[in-house]
């Protein structure tokens, strides 16, 4: 996205009263939306990443106990003194 608009901005000609007929504010309020639609797409990515996070913690724990039954290492089952 920052390639793109990157892109975008060095091709376009504009002073800094008038693009193409366009004032300054209708772009300012256009950069608003694009950072806006940005942020909330980097929230939506982050939510799926933090969802992904947990899941594979789940597993890793799951694992870990599979291992921990495979080689009769379980530290709950330590021998006690009598």
């Amino acid at each position: 996205l920052l390639a793109e608009e990157g892109n975008a901005s060095a091709s376009n000609s504009c002073n800094t009263n008038t693009c193409n007929g366009a004032t300054t504010s209708t772009q300012s309020s256009t950069g608003q939306v694009n950072w806006q639609v940005r942020c909330d797409h980097l929230r939506l990515l982050n939510s799926h990443l933090e969802a992904e996070r947990a899941k594979l913690a789940q597993i890793r724990l799951q694992l870990e106990l599979r291992l921990q039954e495979a080689t009769g290492n379980h530290p709950s089952m330590k021998p006690t003194s009598l």
